[in-house]
């Protein structure tokens, strides 16, 4: 009978730890866009990410760049993307498993600086081709976090900051909102 108490008693534990670790990723995390750019070669990027974490194990992310890209030596384009992905999540240990469900892309304002007419004639094939381009591989751009979801080890170093690191990738830290 103590065996059996004794059983009970330490699944109770850890369930309720298991429960305590998933709460502790609930919330809205940002990316430090900063780890992720500096061995960039790229002119002028702003880059946001934001995932949220909620409680139901569903998720977003919402990512956005503006790039300012050199095109000659007087000109340069501006570029705005917006993406946003939906998925369910699942953390197992320090194991998260992110499963995509939909992602969607905004082209926001492409434009030269300074304005260029011959460059500027090209503005609407250009968005037309991105957005085609995104359109065609969207699927394969889900698909591309991995069968059954992608699988990232994680750890909480210190209060309010998480450590993602998928298995071919850099560690990315996330600092909660």
């Amino acid at each position: 009978m103590k065996k059996v108490l004794s059983l009970v008693v330490m699944m109770l534990v850890a369930s309720f730890s298991m429960m305590v670790s998933a709460q502790g990723i609930v919330g809205k995390w940002k990316v430090d866009s900063g780890q992720l750019l500096a061995g960039a070669n790229v002119a002028d990027v702003k880059l946001d990410v934001i995932f949220e974490f909620s409680a139901d194990k569903s998720g977003g992310c919402d990512f956005s760049v503006v790039m300012v890209q050199p095109i000659d030596n007087a000109t340069n384009m501006k570029f705005e993307l917006f993406m946003d992905m939906t998925y369910t999540w699942k953390l197992s240990g320090d194991q998260l498993t992110l499963t995509p469900k939909n992602i969607d892309m905004k082209l926001g304002d492409v434009k030269f600086v300074p304005e260029n007419p011959q460059y500027d004639a090209m503005i609407p094939s250009l968005r037309q081709m991105i957005e085609q381009q995104f359109s065609a591989n969207k699927a394969e751009l889900l698909s591309s976090f991995g069968v059954g979801g992608e699988v990232s080890k994680v750890e909480f170093p210190e209060p309010n900051v998480m450590i993602m690191q998928s298995e071919d990738g850099s560690p990315v830290r996330l600092n909660r909102m």
